[in-house]
């Protein structure tokens, strides 16, 4: 005995006949904003017309002619038509024929639109961040809510759309962020992305020069020094990729780097040096790769050539 439709902004209207043993038969409608929460219906018990007879034939049909309609001229108007009794009698039904809107209805609305920006979709985050969205609507947005696994993080009424988020709840793991952007019309859109939370930073590995070798070459008016480096994290596992920041004293002077391969270890040769210089020193002042530190108190040379961080080769 009802009949439902929804309008262009997302409202929806249920049109219904209503009849007890105190209420003669009558034409009422009730209806939701999108917005609204899931299985309500927040409009209101409305009549359409009061009933004022009953219907005293033993026929067992009522109602069975009920549409609910919306008026294509605004995608907002809902047409509602339904049978009720004015007058006592046998077969004494009539039919009305009726129109209404809900608030927030504008003809020629269009849901708005919304997008995260930060972060990135599949990033990996950590601590406390702003997630950020842009929203907009032909007639207006008057709120952008963020959930995390849809629980709300927080609502911003204007632009710029942002959200704190606290990483660390509901803890590691990949999480769905998403923004809900609803217009003056309770028209709704949203975005959404999945991300990974990783509070719980991979250990750091140290590492220390393991050893330090050098050889000297005659050079024309002069002679040359050629240091290799091998970098070690626990004796003695190599690592490759490591720069090796470095500085020449003594026969001559000056800085450099260079970086391990897959042996773990780089070489330098150096500048032309005169005869004469009878010595030079080749020092390391540092060891760089991400996810490793440099632990310099435990430099050391296998063959004992060196202490492990500095080196002095004589002509």
């Amino acid at each position: 005995m009802a009949s439902i439709a929804m309008n262009g902004a997302g409202q929806i209207a249920l049109g219904y006949s209503a009849a007890s043993s105190t209420l003669y038969p009558s034409i009422r409608y009730t209806g939701r904003q999108p917005g609204d929460p899931l299985g309500t219906m927040s409009q209101g018990d409305n009549t359409i017309i009061a009933g004022t007879g009953y219907q005293s034939s033993t026929y067992s049909r009522w109602g069975d002619y009920s549409a609910m309609s919306v008026d294509p001229t605004d995608d907002c108007t809902f047409w509602y038509t339904q049978e009720y009794i004015a007058t006592s009698g046998s077969a004494n039904w009539r039919t009305r024929i009726a129109s209404f809107q809900f608030p927030g209805c504008v003809a020629g609305d269009t849901p708005p639109t919304v997008s995260l920006t930060a972060p990135a979709a599949g990033a990996t985050v950590s601590g406390t961040i702003n997630v950020t969205a842009n929203a907009a609507d032909n007639l207006g947005v008057t709120q952008v809510e963020f959930k995390v696994d849809g629980v709300s993080i927080g609502v911003d009424t204007t632009a710029p759309y942002e959200a704190s988020w606290d990483t660390t709840t509901p803890g590691d793991g990949s999480r769905t962020i998403s923004a809900t952007a609803t217009d003056t019309a309770n028209q709704t859109a949203s975005d959404s992305r999945a991300v990974t939370v990783d509070n719980d930073p991979d250990p750091v590995i140290s590492m220390h020069v393991g050893d330090l070798d050098a050889t000297k070459t005659v050079a024309k008016n002069g002679w040359r020094a050629t240091v290799t480096v091998t970098v070690h994290s626990t004796d003695p596992a190599i690592v490759s990729g490591v720069v090796v920041s470095f500085t020449w004293s003594g026969g001559i002077t000056g800085s450099g780097t260079c970086t391990t391969g897959t042996n773990g270890t780089c070489t330098v040769t150096s500048s032309n040096i005169k005869t004469t210089k009878p010595s030079v020193t080749f020092t390391v002042t540092n060891l760089a790769k991400t996810g490793y530190s440099y632990l310099s108190s435990a430099n050391h040379d296998v063959d004992f050539g060196s202490n492990g961080t500095a080196i002095t080769i004589t002509r």
